[in-house]
């Protein structure tokens, strides 16, 4: 049986965090629960890069979920934080996605040029500003 395929992954595997509005004293209470729940589900499943949605931040959230050392930011004056993390960190965790995803690109039988178009939009996925796209949820 073959499978439709979208290179986005659209509709493929979504993950939603939904919470109070920003910013709010107790918008980070329950992060590292939420943190601990994608840590364990990627450990459990490291196929994301397969099948997760390109148009969303989805795969941002659990990239940051999933490395060990972040350094958290935020002035006072600034609605957003910002999040400083170690390139090694972020090396790692790319290339155990793309190993998950190579398997199960194998194992649907889909081409080498099929692996290679989803390997480019990830990698620019992770060049993408998300607070310039507007959210799915609006």
């Amino acid at each position: 049986m073959q499978v439709p395929f979208d290179q986005h992954g659209a509709g493929a595997l979504v993950t939603a965090i939904l919470g109070g509005p920003l910013p709010h004293p107790g918008a980070l209470l329950f992060w590292d629960r939420v943190e601990s729940v994608l840590a364990l589900l990627n450990a459990a499943w490291p196929f994301w890069f397969f099948a997760c949605n390109l148009r969303a931040p989805d795969l941002q959230t659990m990239t940051l979920c999933c490395l060990p050392r972040l350094r958290v930011l935020r002035r006072e004056d600034a609605p957003f934080c910002h999040v400083e993390f170690d390139p090694g960190d972020l090396r790692e965790f790319v290339l155990k996605g793309f190993r998950g995803m190579n398997f199960l690109f194998e194992r649907a039988g889909m081409s080498e040029a099929e692996n290679q178009q989803r390997t480019a939009r990830i990698f620019e996925y992770f060049q993408t500003d998300w607070r310039r796209v507007p959210s799915f949820l609006s």
